[in-house]
């Protein structure tokens, strides 16, 4: 039994019908992003399109952000036009853990429009949602029978809040792309812009084509620069740097500073962080337990940010969440070491 790599619901809609020439370039006139970004999506938009829902593919979480008037569910809908086209391109976002892996199991990419706030169990759901993962609930109440439904595929997410994502797993995971404020005198219907794509939505999928066959044979010869954690979405970036014949390494650090950014971002919008942040920079250094610690961040910090309900009140309470910020604060030179003996001691230093 070989597996079945093809499924198509009664929801979905045929993929684009290729051009006999294909025309990557013409996408360009739908993106109102800066052009690291758009070489950075195109490269996303082929790695989703040419990695099937099987155990071995890590999906890459997409966030659009920008203020009212960027256009990010147009530009989302087009992505999935392209990719997974289908009758219901934009969707709410779920509230309920149960509803969101519904969501993103019956498609190859799932569009949650005009998100505002995403939890810490959202979080880690998205995340299982890139890297493969099975949900099982009970078939009926009356039996013990399993309905398993797998959480595996493409998000995107689109939002004005540019800290939207701010947990540094998810972070890992994400492609972060920001979008301009269309000028009023640029400003055109939808029904014109749809036009617009539909005259040469054939030439751009073909070119999408066109360009993944060529990636599929570079991968084998490409290399990584500075390996992150979806080292197999960067060996696309590396592929695609090939065959485009743009500079070796330039794109790959372009996405290794966008995560850096993304995670220097989190570190200021989250309290216990900035606090890290701003209390180390003062000292240099910190070698304690986590009830010293506690003590001196409480002396340091102001009032407001020690009385909040998100601040640590317990030396457990701070321990578990500077291993949940840690890699967040790596990334702005910070190092945090957790270690054993007769007490347990937190050590934090400077990279310098």
């Amino acid at each position: 039994g070989g597996l079945n790599l093809f499924h198509r619901p009664s929801y979905q809609l045929p993929l684009p019908a290729p051009a006999e020439k294909g025309d990557l370039s013409l996408l360009d006139q739908f993106l109102n992003i800066n052009d690291d970004d758009k070489h950075l999506l195109i490269v996303l938009m082929l790695y989703s399109l040419g990695n099937p829902k099987i155990p071995i593919t890590t999906f890459i979480l997409l966030f659009l952000f920008g203020g009212m008037g960027s256009s990010k569910s147009y530009l989302a809908r087009i992505i999935k036009g392209l990719t997974d086209p289908s009758i219901q391109s934009l969707q709410a976002f779920p509230g309920k853990l149960d509803d969101l892996t519904i969501a993103i199991s019956g498609s190859l990419m799932s569009v949650f429009d005009n998100v505002r706030k995403i939890t810490d169990p959202q979080s880690d759901h998205l995340c299982r949602a890139c890297s493969h993962a099975f949900d099982a609930k009970r078939s009926l109440y009356t039996n013990a029978q399993q309905h398993i439904l797998l959480l595996h595929g493409f998000v995107c997410i689109t939002g004005i809040d540019s800290s939207l994502i701010s947990q540094p797993d998810l972070i890992e995971r994400t492609v972060a792309i920001e979008l301009k404020k269309i000028p009023s005198d640029r400003r055109k219907s939808e029904q014109d812009m749809e036009a617009e794509l539909n005259a040469v939505k054939s030439q751009i999928f073909r070119g999408m084509l066109d360009t993944m066959s060529e990636i599929f044979a570079a991968l084998p010869y490409v290399t990584v620069d500075n390996p992150a954690r979806m080292i197999d979405f960067q060996r696309y970036i590396a592929a695609y740097e090939l065959v485009t014949e743009m500079p070796d390494g330039v794109l790959q650090a372009h996405y290794l500073d966008s995560l850096n950014r993304q995670m220097s971002d989190g570190i200021l919008d989250d309290i216990v962080s900035r606090a890290i942040h701003d209390f180390i920079n003062y000292r240099e250094t910190f070698t304690g337990t986590s009830t010293a610690l506690l003590a001196q961040l409480n002396d340091f910090a102001d009032k407001d940010v020690t009385s909040s309900k998100y601040w640590p009140q317990t030396p457990v309470a701070l321990g578990r969440r500077l291993k949940t910020i840690a890699p967040k604060l790596e990334t702005a030179g910070i190092i945090l070491e957790f270690t054993r003996g007769k007490e347990r001691l937190i050590s934090i230093s400077v990279i310098v």
